[in-house]
């Protein structure tokens, strides 16, 4: 080939064609070397050709590989006496650039416009875009040379057939692709697509075709598809919106189904993708039901904390009468209430069980006046089977002759293992008792049986209580006032002799040892009525309580006091109760053997606190009142001691004494006002 076309053309581009016939000479060499060649062998035909026929050294044609047409890639080289491996470049800076936008170039001498190209051996260059059939650059097709070309291109028009016979190639190849990617994706969106994929008519909705997914799904035959319409699978009416569909063994499956239109052949039909969500359904049905007992079971957990929370509160609210100082009435209908409000009682009635047998109502809810019906036969049989077995007794249904009540429930008050009431919970309607409703009223009336015990307990005390204190009293009668008295009868009786006799001395002397004993014995009587009085210490604190016993006492005994102590003193209740006992015991003493004129008692609260009682008596030896074993000074150390306090007593003869108690305990530190209460 090469020995023909250089026998027939030993000529290039650069020179003027002498020969008429040489146009078309080229034309038909070229044509004939690619007309019977597609693709990339056109490719490489067409450079070869063009080279060789044109003389050239180099003849290359190329593709754009980017949107914005600065790269090229090579589809076809022809360099020298060869094909060269191909390669893609930037067309930034090279004369295919100016191609590349759409320009025939045409560069006769590349020394003066691109001098790197010349540097390279490039002499000459024709350059000449390949337009799609929207005349949009696509490639180019370049021929270069390292001889110069003349100032015009012969053969250029020739270029510009093979350039546009090239352009028609490569958009042929970029159909295919496409065309092969688009079966690519059809295959993949329709024959491999794991979800059934239906094709039907847009009017009769009969199938035309289906994947293989969907024959696998529905369990039909392509063939048998192809006999039935979308009816015959979703149901005549509204098919399309059909949220079931049916299988061939009859059974269903929940779908949801997309419908997208599409012309085959120019007939307008519907691909419809299938997805199969019974399964998600059911678990979504699971889940739902799941979630509905969790939510309920959340509930029934809040409702039983909600009811515990009242039970805790209503047991506390309880304990806080059973603590109080209320009357025993007051104390037990509080408690039939807090059980009616927690039980839903429609009425309630605590009875009270004597040895005899007989029943005394001691609290009632939800009656106006006394039921008649506690005398009733079937009343006193459910009590007496309480009382026999000491435990609950249900009756959910009593009929319809029982004052309209159809449920009771019968709790016994046991004390000490025996039945000492009953409480009795009545409802209007019948009712069934669970073992929680039942354990409640139980504890319900273990409280009342506590209220009852305690209310005896308190009465037995008090009786006891008046009982000692009368014990109590005759004692310092008998140690104290009696004796005296009798000392009284004694001197006057003496006294009378003496004065009988004429010996006015002695009667005198007697005379005034009447006076100082009938003085003691009002003394020891006053403080005997002082105690008897109700302690003011409860009611008025500390400091309020040995005031009025200074007043009540001392005072009026003609002793001179005072009391130096904060104007307020708030202190725990023991500390309180140990120190009025401990500045009691101190007073008696002066009071009974000091024979004082002046008695001062001071609190201070600097550090902890302190507390002193001092006298101006006769004072004593505290040694012989050790030895005596004085019982005064051993219980006030025993209390100072319970407190964790010192207790220093101060005595000198013929002076006075000072009993002293200090408490430095940081915990037990009093908040105070100071001041000076006289």
């Amino acid at each position: 080939m090469e020995s023909k076309l250089k026998r027939q053309a030993n000529f290039d581009l650069s020179l003027d064609n002498p020969h008429a016939g040489w146009t078309a000479w080229l034309l038909r060499e070229i044509a004939e070397g690619t007309a019977a060649t597609i693709g990339q062998d056109f490719f490489s035909s067409l450079v070869q050709h063009v080279a060789q026929a044109l003389n050239v050294y180099i003849a290359f044609v190329t593709e754009c590989t980017d949107g914005s047409n600065t790269r090229a890639r090579e589809l076809a080289s022809w360099e020298g006496e060869g094909f060269i491996k191909l390669t893609e470049y930037d067309v930034s800076g090279l004369p295919c650039e100016r191609v590349m936008e759409g320009q025939i170039c045409f560069i006769p001498q590349m020394a003066a416009h691109y001098p790197n190209e010349y540097a390279r051996g490039i002499e000459s260059y024709i350059g000449l875009p390949l337009l799609d059939s929207s005349n949009q650059v696509i490639g180019h097709l370049v021929v270069e040379d390292t001889k110069p070309m003349g100032d015009e291109a012969p053969g250029l028009w020739v270029l510009k057939i093979f350039a546009s016979r090239a352009a028609a190639e490569l958009e042929r190849q970029r159909t295919e692709r496409d065309l092969r990617a688009s079966e690519e994706r059809y295959r993949m969106l329709f024959e491999d697509n794991p979800l059934p994929v239906l094709v039907c008519d847009a009017q009769t909705l009969g199938f035309i075709t289906v994947n293989q997914a969907a024959i696998k799904h529905y369990g039909y035959a392509r063939a048998e598809f192809e006999a039935m319409n979308l009816g015959d699978i979703a149901g005549l009416q509204h098919p399309l919106e059909a949220q079931q569909h049916r299988l061939k063994d009859e059974s269903k499956i929940e779908v949801e189904v997309s419908s997208h239109g599409l012309t085959l052949a120019k007939h307008q039909a519907l691909l419809l993708l299938v997805n199969d969500v019974t399964e998600r359904r059911k678990i979504e049905l699971e889940r739902t039901q799941q979630f509905q007992l969790l939510e309920q079971r959340v509930k029934i957990r809040t409702r039983e904390i909600e009811r515990r929370q009242q039970v805790a509160s209503s047991l506390k609210d309880v304990l806080a009468v059973l603590n109080s100082h209320q009357p025993l009435p007051e104390i037990l209908h509080s408690i039939v209430l807090q059980t009616g409000r927690l039980l839903r009682t429609d009425a309630a009635m605590v009875c009270g069980l004597n040895l005899e047998g007989s029943l005394t109502i001691e609290a009632v809810q939800g009656f106006d006046t006394q039921p008649e019906f506690i005398s009733s036969a079937w009343f006193r049989a459910l009590l007496e089977r309480a009382k026999q077995t000491q435990q609950p007794v249900t009756v959910s249904d009593l009929g319809e002759s029982h004052l309209n009540f159809r449920a009771v429930l019968v709790v016994p008050l046991i004390v000490k293992h025996q039945v000492q009431g009953v409480l009795n919970l009545f409802y209007l309607e019948a009712r069934d008792f669970y073992a929680e409703d039942i354990n409640l009223a139980t504890t319900f009336g273990d409280h009342i049986a506590l209220a009852l015990e305690n209310a005896r307990l308190r009465l037995a005390t008090g009786r006891m209580a008046v009982m000692e204190e009368r014990e109590r009293l005759s004692r310092e009668l008998h140690d104290s006032v009696t004796q005296s008295l009798y000392s009284l009868t004694l001197f006057a009786e003496t006294g009378r002799r003496y004065a009988q006799k004429g010996n006015l001395s002695e009667a005198h002397d007697h005379l005034r040892l009447l006076g100082e004993t009938a003085q003691h014995t009002l003394k020891e009587m006053r403080l005997m009525v002082h105690q008897l009085r109700p302690s003011a210490l409860e009611f008025e604190g500390l400091i309020r309580a040995l005031q009025r016993r200074l007043d009540a006492v001392e005072e009026r005994a003609g002793i001179m006091t005072r009391l130096l102590a904060p104007n307020t003193l708030e202190l725990s209740s023991t500390l309180e109760d140990a120190l009025f006992l401990i500045a009691q015991e101190a007073l008696n003493n002066s009071l009974r053997h000091a024979k004082a004129s002046n008695v001062v008692v001071r609190i201070e609260t600097t550090l902890g606190i302190m507390l002193e009682v001092e006298d101006d008596g006769c004072g004593c030896d505290l040694e012989q009142v050790r030895l005596g074993g004085g019982i005064g000074l051993l219980a006030m150390r025993e209390r100072a001691e319970k407190l964790g306090a010192t207790l220093e007593v101060h005595s000198t003869p013929g002076v006075g004494t000072r009993v002293h108690v200090s408490l430095l305990d940081t915990k037990n530190r009093a908040r105070s006002e100071k001041g000076d209460v006289s």
